[in-house]
């Protein structure tokens, strides 16, 4: 669930004729920061690449263990349960009413870069409270959505006519639903799971319900469980 958030470039006709440069943010969790820091050997040049795809800004949902606050900065330890990073935030002008409620054991959703120097940290351009449970598991789906997609992309191969276009728009390939009789597990459950998520066209994503819906009888935590495994994969 790629979002475009800034700078259309709709100004000339050159800019049009570069919409590589279109930033984008992308939800994500610390284990894939972590996964997408390795692959670049802790080296970045501006933007980190998750698959090939740089991303401008990422988003994370995580909850607050430590924070420090200074009139310059405000330094804190995130965990959102695949692991912990340092995030940092600058306070540049009249400091948003967020930091005032900042705390140990409160649930944020933050979006910024990551930077390497002077150390691996999460450096801060926003952030708001979250005041509901479901927005951390709506964005854990998200996040493994976002990079299933990403490697979908780079799976496909550049298309040169429109003939394959004709072809998939004549014979789609529409997954055929089953009903769920019994408890899915393994490569089975595996499977049901990328199906509900590859089901999802909307730019919002897929519901963490509509997966288990999908899935049923099996439990909640399998299929949280199985998630997690494709945002590591």
């Amino acid at each position: 669930m790629l979002s475009q958030i800034s700078s259309t470039q709709q100004a000339s006709g050159l800019d049009q004729a570069r919409p590589e440069e279109k930033n984008c943010s992308m939800p994500v969790t610390i284990r894939m920061i972590e996964a997408a820091v390795q692959q670049s050997n802790g080296i970045l040049q501006e933007r980190l690449s998750f698959h090939g795809f740089e991303q401008h800004l990422l988003i994370l949902v995580a909850v607050i263990e430590v924070v420090v606050k200074q009139p310059a900065i405000v330094e804190f330890c995130l965990n959102d349960a695949t692991g912990r990073i340092r995030a940092k935030y600058y306070v540049t002008e009249k400091p948003p009413k967020v930091l005032e409620e900042l705390a140990a054991g409160s649930y944020v959703s933050v979006f910024g870069t990551v930077r390497t120097a002077p150390s691996l940290h999460f450096a801060v351009a926003g952030m708001h409270k979250v005041t509901s449970a479901d927005t951390v598991s709506y964005h854990m789906v998200e996040s493994a959505h976002a990079i299933l997609k990403l490697k979908k992309l780079r799976s496909q191969p550049p298309k040169v006519t429109a003939a394959p276009l004709v072809a998939q728009a004549i014979t789609p390939a529409t997954p055929k639903l089953q009903p769920m009789a019994v408890r899915l597990e393994g490569e089975a459950l595996r499977n049901a799971v990328l199906a509900a998520l590859r089901g999802g066209s909307g730019p919002e994503g897929v519901a963490l319900e509509t997966i288990v819906n999908a899935t049923r009888p099996t439990p909640r935590s399998a299929v949280c469980q199985v998630l997690e495994q494709l945002q590591e994969e």
